[in-house]
């Protein structure tokens, strides 16, 4: 049985897939991204429709603590959800 506190699979890739994004950005000199944009579709027009608000809110923690790292430093990429 997996521990509670650790990391699922999801939450894991959301978080690289946030460092890779950093790593990127930093190249332009930019400080910031619009990113992530967290949101619980509701109608399936929008995309992928029954998520769970429980999981969309620790894939998107999950992704700020890719971007912001574990804590934040002139190295740091501030995330701008929205």
């Amino acid at each position: 049985m997996k521990n509670a506190q650790s990391p699922q699979p999801q939450e894991k890739q959301s978080r690289r897939s946030s460092v890779l994004t950093t790593d990127e950005v930093a190249g332009t000199s930019f400080r910031s991204a619009f990113a992530p944009c967290i949101v619980v579709s509701l109608d399936i027009r929008w995309g992928l429709s029954g998520q769970s608000p429980e999981l969309v809110s620790k894939l998107g923690a999950a992704s700020i603590r890719g971007f912001q790292g574990d804590t934040l430093n002139k190295h740091s990429l501030l995330a701008n959800c929205f």
